[in-house]
C-alpha cells in the first residue's frame, strides 16, 4: 500500500492517539502523516525512527528511502519538500522545538550544534543495528516517561536533561553507523556542489550563469551535466529551488506578496506572480488561500 502524503507538519506531527505532551515538544508513534503543507523548514529537531515499512523523503534536493531500524536526524534549517509512506508504515517520533533545547540545560545545544553539526545536517540519515534502534528506542521512551511525570518540582529541567542523554545517542549513532560517501563521478560531484550553491542562494540568484561562474564551467556544460546526471536541466532546478523557498514564505501570514517578491529579488510582485503561477498552475493568492486551514500551531 502506497499514500502519498500531500501534507506534513510545519513543527509537529498529528497522528492517531497524539497528544502535545508539553509545550514545545512531542514524541510518539507514527502511523499516519497530516499536518502543514509541503514544503517546510522548522524552527526545531525533528527525530524519526523506523519501525515497519518505508519512507520516502526528500530534504534539500536530496532523497532518501528510510526502512526499518533506519535514523532520520531533521535539522532546522532543512527544508523537507517530498514525503511518501509506503508499507504500512510505522515510527517513533521526537520533534523538539529550538527554544525548548536552549536555556537550562546548556549541553543540549552541544549536542544539536556541535562539531559534528554539519556532517549531520549534510548526511540525514543512518542504518542501525537492531541493538542500536532498540536502545535508542529506551531513550525515546524514557523522554516520555519524565514528561509523563508532572508531580516533579524540576520536570523541565529533568525531561532536557533526559533529551540530551537521547541526542547525544543519537548522535554517536550517526557517527558510527553512517554509510562510508562513495566515489563520485566528475558529473556527479558538479551536480553535488550546484546543489549546495542552489541550496545557499536560489534566492537571490536565478541566472543558471551565477552557478556556472561559481563552478568555473560553462551554462551550456552546467545543464548538459545535471540533465545527464538527474534529468532536469539547470534552469528546472534553479524554478523549483525558488518556487520551494515561495512556498515556505507563502505560509508565513505575516508577509505579503510584495515582501515574498522582494525577499526572492523579483523586480515586482506581478513578476513573482506569473513565475509562480507558470510553475505551480496557482497565483501566490490562491496557493496561500489552498494552505491556510494547514497553518503550524505553535
Amino acid at each position: 500500500m502506497n499514500t502519498t502524503l500531500d501534507d506534513f507538519p510545519h513543527d509537529i506531527l498529528q497522528y492517531a492517539g497524539s497528544i502535545k505532551l508539553i509545550e514545545s515538544l512531542n514524541i510518539g508513534l507514527i502511523n499516519r502523516l497530516t499536518g502543514a503543507t509541503i514544503p517546510f523548514r522548522s524552527d526545531g529537531i525533528t527525530i524519526f525512527i523506523v519501525r515497519r515499512g518505508r519512507l520516502l523523503i526528500e530534504i534539500d534536493y536530496s532523497c532518501y528511502l528510510l526502512e526499518a531500524n533506519d535514523l532520520l536526524i531533521k535539522m532546522p534549517e532543512h527544508a523537507v519538500m517530498k514525503i511518501e509512506a509506503q508499507d504500512y508504515f510505522e515510527g517513533i517520533a521526537v520533534m523538539v522545538k529550538r527554544e525548548f533545547l536552549e536555556g537550562t540545560v546548556a549541553l543540549i545545544n552541544r549536542a544539536l550544534y556541535g562539531s559534528n553539526y554539519m556532517q549531520i545536517r549534510l548526511h540525514p540519515c543512518c542504518r542501525l543495528s537492531n541493538n542500536d534502534a532498540k536502545r535508542l528506542t529506551d531513550a525515546v521512551l524514557l523522554v516520555k516517561e519524565k514528561i509523563l511525570c508532572t508531580c516533579n518540582s524540576f520536570q523541565r529541567e529533568i525531561v532536557q536533561c533526559a533529551i540530551l542523554m537521547m541526542l547525544l545517542e543519537c548522535e554517536s549513532m550517526m557517527l558510527m553507523n553512517q554509510y562510508l560517501p562513495t566515489k563520485l563521478s566528475r558529473q556527479e560531484q558538479t551536480m553535488h556542489h550546484f546543489l549546495e550553491l542552489l541550496k545557499d542562494n536560489c534566492k537571490r540568484e536565478h541566472k543558471v550563469e551565477f552557478y556556472a561562474g561559481k563552478l568555473c564551467i560553462t551554462p551550456q556544460y552546467l545543464s548538459l551535466t545535471l540533465k545527464a546526471v538527474s534529468g532536469i536541466t539547470a534552469y528546472r532546478w534553479i524554478a523549483y529551488g525558488i518556487t520551494t523557498e515561495a512556498k515556505i514564505l507563502l505560509k508565513d501570514v505575516g508577509l505579503n506578496v510584495q515582501q515574498i517578491a522582494e525577499a526572492l529579488y523579483f523586480p515586482d510582485p506581478s513578476s513573482f506572480g506569473k513565475f509562480f503561477k507558470k510553475q505551480t498552475g496557482l497565483s501566490p493568492f490562491k496557493y496561500r488561500n489552498m494552505n491556510s486551514e494547514n497553518q503550524n500551531p505553535f
